[in-house]
């Protein structure tokens, strides 16, 4: 009975840290991690926590938009000129 209830407690943030993990690349979450036990071991302030965890998130998006990019100009300059010169070829 005791451990239903203190699942019950923790449900919400469980799922808070399943979405964060979705979101944050494999090293990423586990420095997510790291700074929740530093914050729970009263290492850290709630200020400073929140600090550490926007730079994690800003970092991974950075990371995300630099490969996104890099996709976006190999497709430029290796996929497209193969498909224009595909076309001239055809007609």
């Amino acid at each position: 009975m005791l451990s239903l209830a203190i699942s019950d407690v923790y449900t919400h943030e469980f799922h808070f840290c399943e979405k964060v993990k979705e979101k944050l690349e494999h090293d990423a979450y586990q420095e997510f991690l790291k700074c929740l036990h530093i914050y729970s071991q009263e290492i850290i302030t709630r200020s400073e926590l929140k600090n550490l965890v926007g730079f994690l998130f800003i970092h991974s998006f950075i990371h995300s938009l630099t490969c996104l990019a890099r996709y976006l100009i190999f497709s430029y300059f290796y996929l497209v000129p193969a498909r224009v010169n595909l076309t001239k070829g055809e007609s």
